[in-house]
C-alpha cells in the first residue's frame, strides 16, 4: 500500500484514513520516527505493551481482568477507565467490521 500526506504550515501530517483503518490507529497514537541513510523517513506506531484485557477464567468460566505483572497498581478508578477503553475499542472494531 502506498499513501500520500502533506505537511501543514504548523508541521502536522494527517494520516490518510485508509492507513488509519489498516493499522487501527486512533487519535493520540505515538510514532517513532527513523531516518535511513538515503534520508527516507519511517513512521512506526509505538504500541502499548502493558495492555489489560478481559479473559475467561479457566476454572470458573467467569470474565476476569488479565493484568501484566509490571502493570501499575490498579485502583477502582483505573479499572473503570480501562473497561471504558476496552468497550470503546470493541465498538470501533464492530463498526470497522460493519456490524454496528
Amino acid at each position: 500500500m502506498v499513501a500520500y500526506a502533506t505537511i501543514t504550515e504548523e508541521g502536522y501530517i494527517a494520516v490518510p484514513s485508509a492507513v488509519r483503518r489498516r493499522t487501527a490507529l486512533k487519535p493520540g497514537a505515538r510514532f517513532r520516527i527513523t531516518f535511513t541513510d538515503n534520508d527516507a523517513v519511517t513512521l512506526e506506531p509505538v504500541r502499548r505493551k502493558n495492555k489489560c484485557r478481559i479473559i475467561k477464567d479457566k476454572l470458573t468460566g467467569l470474565s476476569i481482568l488479565d493484568v501484566p505483572k509490571d502493570f501499575p497498581m490498579l485502583t477502582t478508578k483505573r479499572v473503570r477507565e480501562l473497561l471504558e477503553e476496552m468497550e470503546q475499542e470493541d465498538v470501533e472494531e464492530l463498526r470497522r467490521k460493519g456490524l454496528l
